[in-house]
């Protein structure tokens, strides 16, 4: 097996999911068909990439998020 040097690592090519970056404090949206226990924990690691706080709240329809920070 060749050995190879000086090969870049390309960078991660992850889109959010969700508009996290895009939200200012007020914004919320709207999250249907996942459970409350599944988009809490993406919104605390985006708020934590972004240093800004989300807050979940479950409601009839899915669950709502709000930028509060």
């Amino acid at each position: 097996m060749k050995i190879d040097k000086g090969i870049p690592i390309p960078p991660r090519s992850r889109r959010a999911k969700y508009p996290w970056a895009k939200m200012q404090v007020g914004d919320s949206i709207l999250i249907r068909k996942l459970p409350i226990t599944s988009v809490t924990p993406q919104a605390t690691r985006a708020g934590r990439a972004l240093g800004a706080t989300f807050e979940c709240h479950g409601v009839k329809d899915g669950v709502r998020v709000w930028r509060v920070k």
